[in-house]
């Protein structure tokens, strides 16, 4: 398979490259729970990690940049992490710096 790393569970950066490519924010917000508001190419809203938010807007995700972070919690990456974070509660490390 052609981007894929040479151990199992090992992805390359270029099929990472190739998936954010494609993927759009609007992709990825349709499958989060609560609203976004769209503020210049920032949107805001809840954390899909769940935790509890006095403002309801300690969650930020860039349009242009396609890189999310979250004031409340700490967690950030891409939008690949994002989906992650939603699924698990959680975001791992092994490609964050590659997207800062």
């Amino acid at each position: 398979m052609e981007g894929a790393g040479s151990n199992k569970g090992d992805i390359s950066l270029g099929l990472i490259d190739e998936v954010l490519a494609v993927v759009t924010v609007d992709d990825v917000l349709s499958i989060l729970p609560g609203k976004f508001d769209l503020k210049g190419d920032e949107w805001s809203g809840e954390c899909p990690s769940g935790h509890d938010s006095k403002s309801g807007k300690s969650f930020n995700l860039n349009q242009n940049k396609k890189m999310f972070n979250c004031w409340n919690c700490g967690a950030a990456g891409n939008l690949i992490q994002l989906v992650e974070l939603h699924n698990t509660g959680a975001v791992s490390s092994g490609y964050t710096d590659n997207f800062q």
